[in-house]
């Protein structure tokens, strides 16, 4: 298990009835493709955490995670169309759609892309995806999530 996996396991013990968790960040981590990690300053918007519902995981064509909007306007996610899914050494490229929310906002939700990330990692409800956005390297994706899971029964995927 990496550094990330560990500062969520520690922290995941400490998570709240609500089943999300507060994650430590060294300034230093890396994750396995030596893409370095958002640094502290930006730990209130370079994560998020999700306990997956019927919701992320129903009918292939109706499945969606939405963003979180102080994660989507820290990272721009308005004019994004595509983000990266990062975990075990795959990866998964996922279609952003935007919907028009009251108000005039638009809320992104990870959508086509989304059923075959959870396909593969044979994802459930019940388990917690952490997410962490990833600094570019300037050639290639467009922006990247590291993705964690902690499964249902409490021990990670690895």
């Amino acid at each position: 298990m990496d550094s990330f996996s560990n500062d969520i396991s520690d922290s995941a013990r400490k998570s709240s009835s609500t089943g999300t968790a507060e994650m430590n960040i060294s300034d230093s981590a890396r994750n396995s493709s030596g893409t370095a990690e958002m640094n502290i300053d930006d730990a209130l918007t370079s994560q998020f955490t999700v306990t997956l519902k019927p919701s992320h995981l129903g009918a292939r064509q109706k499945q969606y995670l939405n963003v979180p909007p102080a994660f989507q306007n820290a990272h721009g996610y308005d004019g994004r169309s595509e983000v990266v899914l990062r975990m075990r050494g795959e990866k998964w490229s996922v279609t952003l759609k935007h919907n028009i929310r009251a108000g005039g906002k638009t809320r992104a939700s990870l959508r086509y892309g989304w059923h075959q990330f959870c396909v593969d990692n044979r994802l459930g409800v019940g388990d917690v995806c952490f997410f962490r956005a990833l600094r570019g390297d300037g050639v290639g994706d467009d922006h990247a999530l590291k993705v964690e899971v902690r499964k249902r029964n409490g021990a990670f995927l690895d």
